[in-house]
């Protein structure tokens, strides 16, 4: 009976220390699924924030669009009206295009010229947008 409860005994401590092992692997899963649940969540956040960023970024896009419309429109009706009143036809080939050229010889300050006046604080922003919109468009054109 002594040799019986003496291999009891052993068994008993093998089966404890598989079992440990096994708790200790088990343990582990659990940590591991919360850590892949905490990145899950994360992951998800940053992608409402990048959709969110996306819908404001293509709400810009379409107010600059709506907005050159309108001013090619402008630039056609003045145009228009100075054809009318027998004037230079190309009187508004002066101005500087968005690129900071101009089409003809004038007071139009690009390049150097312009960096000589401060930036106005509307001018900055209005610039800052249509680089975001340019790399958002090169992005696009990637895909």
């Amino acid at each position: 009976m002594h040799a019986n409860l003496g291999q009891q005994q052993a068994s008993l401590t093998a089966e404890n220390v598989r079992l440990g092992s096994e708790n200790k692997e088990l343990h582990q899963f659990g940590q591991d699924g919360s850590v892949i649940r905490k990145n899950m969540e994360r992951l998800k956040a940053e992608t409402e924030k990048i959709k969110s960023r996306i819908t404001d970024t293509d709400e810009d896009y379409r107010e600059l669009m709506e907005k050159n419309t309108e001013l090619q429109k402008q630039v056609a009706e003045a145009e228009a009206k100075v054809a009318a009143q027998g004037h230079n036809r190309g009187a508004f080939q002066k101005m500087a295009t968005l690129k900071g050229e101009s089409h003809a010889e004038g007071e139009v300050k690009v390049g150097e010229a312009r960096k000589e006046e401060p930036e106005t604080a509307a001018e900055k922003q209005q610039r800052e947008r249509f680089e975001r919109l340019a790399k958002l468009h090169q992005g696009a054109g990637l895909r």
